[in-house]
């Protein structure tokens, strides 16, 4: 299934063995691309849920648990790590939601699942401008535990991980 409000711009792929939920913001010509791995699993969705704002502290990766849904997201603050250390304790279903804003001169972020599940169900970046859930934002590279993905500075972002016990990335 796959859904947007039809005004354009959004790409969405899957290959259609069913399972892949796909939503976007729809919102034209920002030229945003979501795709899944079609694994029959992913639920990808930028629907336009309430985030919280990103909080003042700088680089607060360290989650409790209690982060399960993009309303609850934690709140790292101000992100200015390239490769930022993440504690990453999901809630009951799996869904790990963290809210940061991309700090001055931050264009890249890279994550890489190093301890706890063998492989996350999948990690996602999502576009948070206006203080809504927003579009997947496209990988740069991606491997079975991660990737990268470039942010604008002063825009604010998403990190959605999906994965079985807590992690640490």
């Amino acid at each position: 299934t796959q859904s947007g409000d039809g005004d354009g711009g959004d790409t969405q792929s899957g290959d259609g063995d069913g399972g892949d939920t796909q939503s976007g913001d729809g919102d034209g010509g920002d030229g945003d691309t979501q795709s899944g791995d079609g694994d029959g699993g992913d639920t990808q969705s930028g629907d336009g849920d309430p985030i919280p704002e990103p909080g003042t502290g700088t680089d607060s990766w360290s989650s409790d648990g209690s982060n399960g849904t993009p309303g609850t997201a934690w709140q790292v603050g101000v992100a200015t790590q390239l490769w930022p250390y993440i504690e990453g304790v999901p809630g009951e279903d799996g869904n790990a939601y963290f809210v940061f804003e991309a700090g001055p001169g931050y264009t890249q972020i890279q994550l890489e699942i190093v301890g706890g599940p063998e492989n996350p169900e999948f990690v996602h970046i999502h576009a948070g401008s206006g203080g809504i859930f927003g579009a997947e934002v496209t990988a740069d590279t991606t491997t079975p535990k991660g990737g990268s993905w470039t942010v604008v500075p002063g825009e604010l972002y998403v990190l959605e991980v999906k994965m079985t016990g807590a992690g640490f990335f």
